[in-house]
């Protein structure tokens, strides 16, 4: 004959709490057909800025196609100033493309003073992309803050 085993039974109330967290079986689990058809509100949230998301990259797409990307390159060109160097006087200069396609073997030149006295200086920019800016320096024997400097590009080539 075998005695049977007397059940414990907790001693204090927080005893029993902790024993019923601890033993999830318990609870009944919902059937998959049983559970209710809301669905929650962060799934709601995420799902709108996802969709938020993905169309604003289709618009952004969309309008970029729509845009005529045929514009030549428009170069313009412009001081930023000079300092004192070792060698003369640097201009600083600035070449912006307005348009589209870009130009390659950029040559711009600067011209300081008039007629015979004039003295020129030039540099060639690798590759200015469309709607970007690039800089530079020409040298100058004489202070270009002085007199009057015309900049041109002179000519590119399609890359």
């Amino acid at each position: 004959m075998t005695a049977a085993k007397p059940k414990s039974k907790p001693t204090s109330p927080r005893a029993a709490s902790v024993k019923d967290k601890a033993s999830p079986a318990r609870k009944s689990a919902p059937s998959p057909g049983s559970q209710s058809a809301q669905t929650p509100l962060l799934e709601w949230i995420a799902a709108g800025v996802g969709a938020a998301l993905i169309l604003a990259v289709l618009s952004v797409i969309v309008l970029d196609i729509a845009r005529a990307h045929d514009a030549p390159p428009d170069l313009v060109v412009r001081s930023k100033g000079s300092e004192r160097v070792a060698n003369g006087y640097l201009l600083h200069i600035e070449i912006k493309n307005r348009g589209d396609q870009p130009a390659a073997q950029v040559d711009v030149e600067g011209r300081l003073g008039h007629g015979a006295a004039a003295q020129t200086a030039s540099v060639t920019f690798d590759d200015v992309p469309g709607g970007s800016v690039r800089s530079g320096g020409l040298l100058f024997k004489s202070d270009p803050r002085g007199g009057a400097v015309e900049l041109s590009a002179k000519g590119f080539t399609d890359p």
